[in-house]
């Protein structure tokens, strides 16, 4: 007897993985075809209008009846199960869409490139303090993603990632010149007190050696009449 295989949303983009807790019991495909009827053209035997083909649209693929239970564990089932899913329709961090993911069931692959289009689910048991440990997805809706969606991806974080890029590179030159214009302005201020200091310094001298020139001068001087006095002292004996 083979070991049960579960099914599994393998994700291709920063996103939780999505196992389910019990496999689906039923698997609803759909595939359409795009058309255009144009009633001015017509066979010429039959006289029908004739067909344009437009394009092939994705394949879609529903789940139905999805339990979730939590009862044993006593833990939320919100949490445990449902909270991935819900990721499943927000954005791809870093990116402008959903999750893209493949779709496996044991080594078969359902699908190899698809998103999560719509979910449905319910809250159907509760614990008394409130906890909801079981629910049931009425329908889960898998749309197939084409390879162009994932080169549409790419580029669009590539583009995010060069303008997070041009936006630190602007926030640095920004800082940059900022700290420039202070260490300048710095400067400038650094250079006004040396001024100011060497030119206090250079009053400050000169108004000492003044004063000592003018107390030189004054003693000389005081000499120089103490010297004549002196003389004609000397002078007047004779």
């Amino acid at each position: 007897m083979s070991q049960l295989q579960k099914a599994r949303l393998i994700p291709n983009d920063p996103a939780p993985p999505i196992e389910f807790m019990f496999n689906p019991t039923e698997l609803t495909y759909d595939m359409s075809v795009e058309v255009a009827d144009n009633p001015g053209a017509r066979s010429e035997n039959s006289g029908k209008s004739k067909t344009s083909f437009s394009n092939i649209n994705p394949v879609t693929l529903t789940i139905s009846n999805i339990i979730f239970d939590t009862y044993q564990d006593g833990t939320s089932v919100v949490d445990t199960y449902i909270a991935s899913l819900k990721k499943a329709v927000e954005f791809a961090p870093g990116t402008q869409r959903t999750p893209i993911y493949t779709f496996v069931w044991g080594d078969r692959i359902l699908l190899r490139r698809c998103f999560l289009e719509q979910l449905n689910y319910k809250l159907t048991m509760f614990l008394p303090s409130g906890i909801p440990v079981r629910a049931k997805i009425d329908s889960l809706t898998l749309k197939e993603a084409d390879e162009g969606s994932a080169v549409v991806g790419m580029a669009i974080e590539a583009m995010n990632a060069m303008s997070s890029g041009r936006a630190v590179s602007n926030k640095l030159r920004e800082k940059d010149s900022i700290e420039s214009r202070s260490l300048n302005s710095y400067k400038d201020r650094v250079l006004n007190q040396l001024d100011n200091t060497s030119e206090t310094v250079n009053n400050l001298v000169e108004e000492q050696l003044g004063n000592q020139f003018k107390n030189t001068s004054n003693l000389l001087d005081n000499l120089v009449d103490r010297g004549f006095d002196y003389a004609d002292k000397k002078l007047n004996r004779f």
